[in-house]
């Protein structure tokens, strides 16, 4: 991916390009900002079959110099960890692996509320929100406020340290077998 200007905010979401992570509503909530007069750069890194509908959308509402289709990365870390804000658009996950490593990362979350977000989302580390439009105007509220900005970032962390547990269960386990 391409940074430009890297005073402009810095959003990304790292999805499949398929209805269920929902690229084209991020796409227009990116044109929501653009409208508001928000300066920012999003970058999408994934493929998938959405890819030429969303690089349409993009062209049609002269965004490219706001989104960018990065396309599938080898290591989309670097990315995440520069990034001012990631943002998922999924509607469903069984756990939501991207937004565990951006919260691993210290990247602040506005994710889309699925049953098992609370898992790893919850208003001291993030932004849990129920439609596009609460999620335009989430990230308007983070841009337009540095105050809350540093605030959702520095409390940004894992709510559980999902190594740490799987070793207490493991070794729970492992003491209940040598007990027998």
């Amino acid at each position: 991916p391409t940074y430009i200007e890297d005073s402009r905010f810095c959003i990304v979401s790292v999805c499949r390009l398929d209805t269920l992570k929902s690229p084209l509503e991020l796409c227009k909530i990116a044109k929501c900002l653009k409208d508001s007069g928000i300066v920012y750069q999003w970058h999408i890194i994934g493929d998938g079959p959405l890819r030429s509908v969303c690089s349409t959308y993009i062209k049609s509402e002269s965004l490219e110099d706001y989104v960018y289709l990065d396309g599938v990365q080898r290591n989309p870390y670097p990315h995440i960890r520069r990034a001012d804000l990631f943002v998922s658009g999924s509607v469903s996950e069984t756990f939501g692996l991207s937004i565990y490593e951006a919260l691993l990362l210290g990247t602040p979350v506005i994710a889309y509320k699925y049953d098992a977000i609370s898992e790893l989302v919850n208003s001291t580390n993030g932004v849990v929100v129920e439609s596009f439009d609460e999620m335009g105007k989430a990230i308007e509220k983070l841009v337009r406020n540095q105050s809350l900005y540093d605030s959702l970032k520095n409390s940004t962390k894992l709510l559980i340290d999902y190594n740490a547990e799987s070793r207490l269960q493991f070794n729970d386990l492992i003491t209940k077998l040598e007990c027998k």
